[in-house]
């Protein structure tokens, strides 16, 4: 891109409130100095020219792709009032008379996308409108240029083997006298019928067919009343950003991101496909800087316009059964909504696929007829309404889409991608697009245990055979012994009557494995507020193998080993057991270390030593770590923050902040406990587990330092949830500040805020609620420093 122009440009972009359009708009905006652009003119249809800047401003400068790019874009976009389908682009004439005097090149991004539009409004929004900017760019005084973004598939399939060129793909016009014009004008006139057209012309839908005749209509206007340097892109499939402006970027759930929508809610359970067929599926980024280089590089007048296919390529497109089985494994690693439930992908009958017909009947629409049914029965017409249309989306997808979805296409290029595509890790980054994009997921807050969490099947089989599936990776299958399944089975069964929902930061444990020197040994340090937390880092670790965590030995109290059965179990799901304050080295535990260490096994154990009561964090206990270092072996520990909402000794601590003696260990208080989850008393809310900067050591690292970083990368990790934000308003008497005051606070400050519907009890402890202000006040410290920080009390507590 940086070559194709040394001359200043203004830019005409039509379509900028689209998917591709926005993506044109980044890469000029982040280029612009290089390209020399001093202004780009947004085409945007809106009733006024109020409503077209009230449009720009919500979905164009409000859109998270431009989140790092809004100066640039107010200093340079101008959003300007017009409708491509309308003559003179619909532009008032003192903004025509402005433009065409000024001279701008033409990004023609704007179109209908949908497959089964009627065939008089697919020709004008896409034939009409790409002519109408044509005629704006013809009107213009000064040299411009032109580019019409098109689609690869204009060009009808044949075979697999039948290669597709860059050129202009023939109409069957001989009774419109082999005059694509005559076409136009009987289709205006509503004088043909559809189907027999597409029949005639080889076309599937009217989306392609229409995109066609407007490549053969500009081609030919192109060269008369004005001759305008065109060229034609045509991308094949687009799907989300490869780099710009982020790393899977995507906004419009059309296309493949459909079929990735629909599969990973588990709202498209029967496919019509060819397991074998290949999809040409390209990037959008680029697309658009292949939009952006044709537009500046001014080509000559030529005949015929230049036409570039923007396309994978057949040895880069992805098998159907590739492509399918990625995003079922990504949505069941992510579940959104009901999770992905395919039960049949074939062919359909038209390529001689008995089972789909059956399959779509019985779990398609005897399902969604029954649901209807039912809904309409109990006077929920709204949901009724809503099945209805899952009907139908589900009808369209397997109608429309199966034209590309049983063939391959042979697109020949010649701008191949900079580089080949992995289908495998592009379609894993479409499905994160979808997932955070579309579906609004968060990989940040990742569901894996509660009662908002969606499991599919049994727990039992569930826990058995987590990890352990043909499918997965070599790397990521384990067998772990039967108590750990067990014990498995069980956490998942607690689990989702105690919390609203357990949920991790996947992004923070995966940057945390890459950043881990190789070959060193996992040490796993989380903070430690409940007994939970013995059980919640080692679940994650086994619900989740494709984290790359080995199940670690956990270091407990040797008042565990002393409860009846539960001691036993814990040992043989990977506890050991030490003693605490004796001020000595036990040399049962450097035994049970040397062993542990010399066998590669990862270590869980509490730097923090007892359970924090106050949310603080306690001074490090060093003795294990010093044994660990004693083995002279490298290691690497990785700090875990556990953030609860409520811990079930909430009760307890409140005693003990009280003044009251710990009790230890009781059986009697564990037993009263579980009475009252099965009586469904227990809510703890949403429990988060984040994790830290891991720290490299080894026998030679201070200790102290390490501990004292260790507890550093805790606190960076922690967040704030908006339960204990909501605690503190319901006893601060300041209605100045509310909860959304104090997350914008925190987040301004560079803090986490974890999104939580558990409600403040109307019996919460004073302690208790003091107690939860050690979550987040240390992120108002600074402005504490500044005002009081002269205070001998304050200044002690700060430090």
């Amino acid at each position: 891109m940086r070559d194709a122009q040394t001359e200043s440009s203004a830019i005409l972009l039509t379509g900028a409130t689209g998917f591709l359009g926005k993506v044109v708009l980044a890469l000029l905006l982040r280029e612009r100095r290089d390209l020399r652009i001093n202004r780009i003119h947004v085409l945007i249809r809106a009733e006024s020219q109020q409503a077209a800047e009230a449009r720009f401003e919500t979905e164009i400068v409000g859109s998270a792709c431009m989140a790092d790019r809004t100066e640039a874009l107010r200093a340079l976009a101008r959003p300007v009032l017009g409708d491509c389908a309308e003559p003179r682009c619909g532009l008032a004439d003192e903004v025509f008379e402005t433009l065409t005097s000024e001279g701008v090149r033409v990004i023609h991004c704007a179109a209908s996308v949908e497959f089964d539009l009627p065939l008089e409004d697919a020709t004008r929004a896409n034939v009409e409108g790409a002519l109408n900017v044509l005629a704006f760019a013809q009107a213009c005084s000064k040299m411009t240029s032109m580019v019409s973004v098109s689609t690869a598939y204009v060009t009808p399939h044949q075979s697999d083997a039948t290669p597709i060129q860059e050129a202009l793909s023939p109409l069957p016009l001989a009774r419109f006298d082999d005059d694509p014009e005559v076409l136009l004008r009987a289709i205006r006139a509503g004088e043909l019928e559809t189907e027999a057209l597409l029949r005639e012309c080889g076309h599937p839908n009217t989306y392609t067919l229409t995109k066609c005749l407007a490549e053969h209509l500009l081609t030919r206007r192109s060269r008369r009343c004005g001759s305008v340097p065109l060229t034609i892109v045509r991308p094949s499939i687009i799907a989300a950003s490869r780099r710009a402006p982020m790393p899977g970027w995507i906004d419009s759930p059309a296309a493949l991101a459909a079929f990735v929508l629909m599969l990973g809610s588990g709202y498209l359970r029967v496919v019509a496909a060819d397991l074998e067929a290949r999809l040409d599926i390209v990037p959008c980024d680029e697309v658009a800087a292949r939009v952006i280089t044709a537009a500046l590089a001014s080509p000559p007048r030529e005949e015929p316009a230049p036409i570039i296919h923007c396309v994978a390529g057949l040895e880069n497109a992805g098998r159907i059964d590739v492509c399918q089985r990625r995003i079922i494994e990504y949505f069941r690693l992510h579940p959104v909504m009901g999770g992905p439930r395919l039960a049949y992908i074939g062919p359909n009958s038209e390529h001689g696929g008995w089972r789909f017909g059956i399959e779509h009947l019985i779990r398609h629409r005897l399902k969604g007829a029954l649901a209807i049914r039912l809904l309409e029965g109990v006077g929920n017409t709204r949901l009724a309404d809503k099945a209805r249309q899952l009907g139908q989306r589900q009808e369209q997808i397997n109608a429309s889409f199966a034209y590309f979805t049983h063939r391959s296409f042979d697109f020949r290029t010649s701008a191949p991608l900079d580089k080949s595509l992995d289908t495998q890790r592009y379609m894993d980054l479409v499905c994160a697009g979808v997932h955070r994009h579309l579906m609004h997921g968060d990989e940040r807050a990742l569901s894996l245990a509660g009662r908002q969490h969606i499991r599919r099947g049994f727990d039992a089989p569930w826990a058995l055979g987590v990890g352990r599936s043909r499918a997965a990776p070599r790397t990521l299958r384990r067998s772990e012994n039967l108590a750990i399944r067990g014990c498995g089975y069980l956490l998942t069964k607690i689990l989702d009557r105690c919390a609203q929902r357990i949920q991790f930061d996947r992004p923070s444990f995966t940057a945390a494995m890459l950043a881990c020197p190789e070959g060193r040994l996992p040490i796993v340090l989380p903070t430690h507020r409940s007994y939970l937390d013995f059980l919640l880092i080692p679940y994650l670790f086994f619900s989740r193998p494709d984290l790359g965590l080995p199940m670690p030995y956990i270091a407990a109290d040797k008042q565990f080993a002393r409860i009846p059965v539960l001691g036993r179990i814990a040992r043989a799901a990977h506890a050991f057991f030490l003693e605490r304050g004796t001020g000595r080295p036990d040399p049962a535990l450097c035994q049970a270390v040397d062993r542990l260490v010399a066998d590669r096994q990862s270590v869980l154990f509490f730097i923090e030593g007892e359970r924090s009561r106050s949310r603080d964090f306690g001074a490090p206990r060093r003795g294990l770590l010093r044994s660990l270092q004693s083995t002279g072996t490298p290691m690497v520990a990785l700090p875990i923050a556990i953030d609860f909402d409520r811990v079930p000794e909430e009760a307890t601590f409140e005693s003990e902040l009280a003044g009251a003696p710990s009790p230890g260990i009781r059986m009697r208080v564990l037993a009263g406990w579980l009475r009252r989850l099965l009586r469904g008393e227990i809510d703890l809310g949403t429990i988060q587990i984040s994790c830290g900067e891991p720290i490299p050591f080894d026998g030679q690292t201070d200790c102290h330092v390490l501990s004292r970083r260790v507890l550093a990368s805790m606190a960076a990790a922690r967040g704030v949830s908006t339960y204990h934000l909501r605690c503190f308003v319901s006893r601060a008497g300041a209605p100045e500040i509310d909860v959304d005051f104090l997350c914008r606070a925190i987040r301004d400050r560079g803090g986490r805020v974890i999104e939580s519907r558990l409600r403040p009890p109307d019996d919460l402890a004073s302690r208790t609620e003091l107690a939860l202000r050690g979550q987040w006040m240390h992120h108002f410290f600074p402005e504490a420093r500044v005002l009081y920080g002269e205070d001998p009390v304050i200044a002690h507590y700060l430090e």
